[in-house]
């Protein structure tokens, strides 16, 4: 089918068929489990699956499928249709995440009206949303004044992910000059 070889990122059927179906899976073992299902089932529907595209990228599809015997040879065929998902699924991923944002500013107001160790809470607080935005890292800036009212920004709380170095020393990150007040 046209729309699902041009889903896949591919020009035309003969280019795709240089490939199984089960090359497209993110999790190869979807496929087998799928075509189990079906096997025994006879009739699948409304199965989502993630897919990964010829650029690398992910698409995510919506799958009916059946069991079907074709006509001419008598032999059990697989009939299916694929409709791509991708939007709705990241819209999905989006208010998941500014919902956990949300649970997360009302958890850390409570901390910090609770707590005895402030800089504590604001670790926490940083770790949880460089976890839940999945950023490379996250920096609290301190700002201040000096006595010729240049405004300044110190470096005070930071949190990175696996793999980034820290940058909590970096002097570079101290003392910033903002703007004049």
């Amino acid at each position: 089918n046209d729309k699902f070889v041009t889903m896949l990122g591919f020009n035309s059927f003969d280019e795709m068929k240089k490939y199984t179906l089960t090359d497209f899976f993110e999790v190869k073992s979807d496929r087998e489990k799928f075509v189990s299902k079906l096997i025994k089932d006879e009739v699948l529907e409304n199965i989502e699956h993630k897919l990964i595209r010829k650029d690398g990228k992910p698409i995510w599809v919506l799958k009916n499928a059946s069991i079907q015997k074709d006509e001419i040879t008598g032999k059990k065929i697989i009939q299916s249709t694929a409709v791509d998902i991708s939007r709705q699924k990241f819209a999905i991923e989006q208010l998941d995440k500014r919902e956990n944002i949300l649970n997360l500013i009302a958890e850390a107001a409570t901390d910090f009206m609770l707590t005895t160790n402030l800089n504590k809470s604001i670790n926490k607080l940083i770790t949880n949303l460089g976890k839940i935005t999945s950023v490379s890292r996250a920096y609290i800036f301190e700002i201040h004044t000096d006595k010729n009212d240049v405004v300044y920004a110190n470096q005070k709380f930071e949190w990175t992910n696996t793999d980034i170095s820290v940058e909590i020393n970096n002097t570079e990150l101290q003392n910033i000059p903002l703007i004049k007040a």
